[in-house]
């Protein structure tokens, strides 16, 4: 079964992108072919990380622009994954499809899901997901917030998936998110994947972003920073492993095992 990841346009600066690239690399480990579409026109973040990824299939998508041909540029991506689903009927091989929204799209994206091809999906057997990063601060609950509230009937009807990555950059203050979204998300609707994403080093995320990579690929030795000596690769393969088994849960669908607390593997924020 394929699986498509829609990462929410909410509040910037809460890991969105970040996240992605962790689906991405840890796809192929779990049998996926990942396939990314970079809609995000102002950093590029997935385009820049995996342009020498011969693995990684990574296509840019302006969703600013509203060509004469297409009314939604977005619709171009479900025309893709529509097609190759339908060949790949016969070839059995699951696909991971992400698109990574640009931070404050959310009343764009959700005019657009409006006419989404749910069930299209289903027939395809393409399981679809809706990704929120949250941090403590509060705007980045407020702006999941509407997307849960628009899709949470079809979440009970079992169209699509909540994950939610709890990005604890910020600490792991998530009083608003506890108090008005975790009764429904994690006790009512039980399918919500919860994936918790502790402190990086920001060192190493910096001089992976200046190098034009990602976290995985450098922890897979398929890029060498030039500025890392062994402990740094050492602390960032031990994190890696960790991660890994954070994010099993969404590959293997079980809930449980995503939710499972992982440790910080070394990792010091400085």
């Amino acid at each position: 079964m394929s699986k498509l990841i829609i990462m929410a346009g909410t509040k910037g600066g809460v890991g969105k992108s970040l996240a992605a690239t962790f689906f991405a690399d840890f796809a192929e480990e779990f049998g996926y072919c990942p396939i990314l579409f970079d809609c995000d026109n102002e950093n590029r973040s997935l385009c820049n990380a995996y342009k020498g990824a011969a693995a990684i299939s990574v296509a840019a998508v302006d969703i600013d622009s509203r060509r004469g041909e297409m009314d939604y540029p977005l619709d171009d991506i479900i025309n893709r994954i529509e097609k190759k689903e339908s060949e790949n009927s016969f070839e059995n091989r699951k696909n991971l499809y992400i698109l990574d929204m640009k931070a404050g799209t959310s009343c764009s994206t959700l005019e657009w899901l409006e006419a989404f091809p749910f069930e299209r999906m289903k027939e395809l057997s393409v399981g679809v997901f809706i990704v929120g990063c949250l941090t403590s601060d509060i705007d980045s609950g407020m702006t999941w917030a509407v997307w849960v509230k628009k899709y949470s009937e079809l979440a009970i009807d079992e169209k699509l998936r909540f994950v939610i990555i709890k990005n604890e950059v910020a600490g792991d203050n998530f009083t608003f998110y506890d108090k008005i979204m975790k009764g429904f998300l994690e006790e009512q609707l039980h399918s919500t994947i919860i994936i918790n994403l502790p402190v990086l080093s920001t060192r190493h995320l910096n001089r992976i972003k200046d190098f034009e990579t990602s976290y995985g690929q450098v922890a897979k030795s398929r890029i060498q920073v030039s500025s890392f000596g062994f402990m740094d690769v050492h602390r960032i393969r031990m994190m890696y492993g960790n991660l890994k088994r954070a994010f099993a849960g969404f590959f293997t669908d079980s809930v449980s095992d995503a939710q499972q607390e992982i440790t910080h593997g070394g990792e010091h924020t400085s």
